[in-house]
């Protein structure tokens, strides 16, 4: 065999090889916690959970803002991000569509946003659909 062909299959292992361990590399680092559990900061501003939710009256949409900024900036320094998107839309019959950037989990550790949402004076409840009440996505 010639030196090229030596050379030749020595790269393709090395780049099979670095290309296996990337893919093993990049698939666990910041995905998933010790656990296995799937672990997604909320303050990840490339994601964001939406809520449908029941109000009683008529909400100023400045007023209900600064309820949920003031909300989310009783769970901490980590959590009050004052660039934090938040877009509140009104879908008629007393119905409001929240969208917060980052992502909000319901672990015992973890800041609880839907229950805090419920807790606003002027919520009645957050809607159930097939789904579950929270949507959440990433970009």
């Amino acid at each position: 065999m010639k030196a090229s062909n030596y050379l030749a299959i020595s790269i393709s292992i090395i780049l099979a090889l670095s290309i296996m361990f990337a893919i093993l590399f990049v698939k666990d680092i910041g995905i998933k916690d010790i656990h296995g559990n799937f672990n997604i900061p909320e303050n990840d501003l490339q994601c964001g959970t939406e809520w449908i939710v029941m109000v009683n009256d008529h909400v100023d949409f400045a007023t209900f803002e600064k309820l949920l900024r003031s909300e989310i900036s009783e769970f901490g320094h980590p959590y009050d991000v004052s660039q934090r998107n938040i877009t509140l839309v009104d879908l008629g019959d007393s119905r409001v569509h929240i969208t917060i950037e980052g992502l909000w989990e319901i672990n015992p550790d973890r800041p609880n946003l839907k229950t805090s949402i419920v807790e606003i004076d002027h919520v009645e409840q957050i809607e159930e659909s097939e789904g579950g009440s929270v949507s959440a996505w990433c970009q």
